[in-house]
């Protein structure tokens, strides 16, 4: 870390982190699917993966609030006009 932060807020700073990667692995054992948490990180899972895997026959194309566990998840499920998942879709 930074020098210029003392040595209570490093471990300050770590003590939370910490404590959220154990609310990410509490929170992903009622949901199995890939969480991220919060959305922007979410967003960000997706643009990479996007990006890299254009060729691919699963590509998320928009991200989603899990009722379960209450983290963000990816899907390639598209929104109908009313913004629902739509029941069946196909990929190119």
């Amino acid at each position: 870390m930074s020098q210029d932060i003392s040595a209570a807020a490093q471990q300050y700073l770590a003590t939370r982190a910490a404590a959220h990667k154990q609310w990410l692995k509490e929170r992903h054992a009622i949901c199995s699917k890939q969480a991220h948490d919060p959305e922007k990180d979410a967003r960000k899972a997706l643009s990479r993966i996007r990006e890299r895997d254009v060729d691919e026959v699963w590509v998320p194309i928009r991200v989603y609030p899990c009722p379960r566990c209450s983290l963000w998840h990816l899907t390639s499920t598209p929104l109908d006009a009313e913004g629902h998942p739509m029941r069946e879709h196909f990929t190119s």
